[in-house]
């Protein structure tokens, strides 16, 4: 049973349904063309950084600035980095993101559509955006229900197999 909504795989003309990111041939290609975490910069010295400014910067910047206290969980690199390890290391470059506020960031940076964020009347956040074609929106819930679960996945599985671009053409 998926503890997510599956989605289409985030390699472009790729239909496998995944709970997140890349199927597994995907993930693997992309994978090695873009090195491990560690090989990007993300070692031992980073997690250490990473935790104290976590510490000291325990709000999302973002939420805040809109009214909300957001625990934080990423520490974002403004200008990203692309390998540069001065830009990497220049703390006047971090700042402290919810992972909502951090993954709506990086499919704006990623050529994605601007995603548009309200909340509803339970106060969660929904998140709308474009990708690979499809009208996406999300509703950040704290614990989805395993039924939630179900019925989402029931819904999309319905609407992404009726309407499927490919089956027009």
């Amino acid at each position: 049973m998926p503890k997510r909504i599956l989605r289409p795989c985030n390699h472009p003309g790729c239909n496998q349904l995944v709970e997140k990111g890349y199927c597994d041939k995907h993930r693997k290609q992309r994978d090695q063309r873009r090195g491990s975490a560690t090989q990007r910069g993300y070692d031992h010295n980073w997690r250490q950084a990473r935790l104290i400014f976590l510490q000291r910067n325990p709000l999302c910047i973002r939420c805040y600035e809109k009214g909300r206290l957001t625990p934080v969980t990423v520490v974002d690199h403004i200008t990203p980095h692309k390998g540069d390890p001065e830009l990497f290391w220049d703390k006047k470059n971090w700042q402290p993101l919810c992972e909502t506020c951090h993954n709506i960031k990086t499919v704006t940076e990623d050529g994605g559509s601007t995603p548009e964020i309200s909340y509803n009347k339970e106060g969660q956040k929904v998140v709308k955006y474009r990708r690979q074609g499809y009208n996406i929106t999300a509703t950040v819930l704290n614990k989805p229900s395993e039924e939630a679960i179900k019925a989402a996945n029931k819904v999309f599985n319905e609407l992404f197999y009726k309407f499927n671009p490919k089956d027009l053409v």
